[in-house]
């Protein structure tokens, strides 16, 4: 988890030189995808989802039950935003990637790319959690994961005339069912 921990501060602070580093390890073999999925992603997601529980400390509107149902929620809204994701964005990848270049697509990097944007996500719903005033920024935060897409099309060896269709499906795909997945399972509490 350290080394996951790592490459996404990494990316958060400087996406264009994390998102090298990331491709550096993935190269060398240094970065088993499907190893910081479970070891990693899954329990990063599960600890920023029970941050709920640190709304009972605030009072009287928060209860056991909401925070639990909340927690839940979060967490299986995560989970399908990153499978929805990987699939939206793999249909689409035949027609974005660029045979010019000389790097090699595989879905590791795509699973990469996905894993640290809704584990940005994760993180961001971790900061709402624990903060007790309701700050505007909080909300906007998420965005920020469009630059950290972004960044990532060298990565993921996107031709740069397809950068404009990258971005259009990547971010539908992350932010989009993201949003509709806790929109729909939100109205459930």
């Amino acid at each position: 988890m350290g080394s996951f921990l790592k490459y996404l501060f990494q990316i958060i602070l400087s996406p264009t030189s994390g998102w090298e580093d990331v491709g550096a390890a993935l190269d060398a073999r240094l970065v088993d995808v499907r190893r910081l999925y479970v070891r990693a992603f899954l329990p990063l997601i599960a600890i920023c989802s029970a941050s709920a529980f640190v709304r009972l400390l605030f009072g009287e509107p928060y209860d056991a039950l909401w925070c639990l149902a909340t927690a839940i929620i979060s967490f299986v809204v995560m989970f399908l935003t990153y499978h929805i994701s990987i699939y939206a964005i793999s249909s689409f990848m035949p027609r974005l990637i660029d045979d010019r270049l000389s790097c090699s697509h595989d879905q590791r990097q795509l699973a990469l790319v996905v894993m640290m944007s809704v584990a940005f996500i994760a993180l961001v719903v971790m900061v709402r959690n624990v903060v007790k005033v309701n700050l505007a920024i909080i909300d906007f935060l998420p965005f920020y994961v469009g630059l950290i897409l972004w960044k990532a099309s060298r990565f993921l060896c996107i031709d740069r005339r397809q950068e404009g269709l990258y971005m259009i499906v990547a971010a539908a795909s992350v932010l989009g069912s993201f949003y509709l997945l806790g929109f729909l399972f939100g109205a459930l509490i």
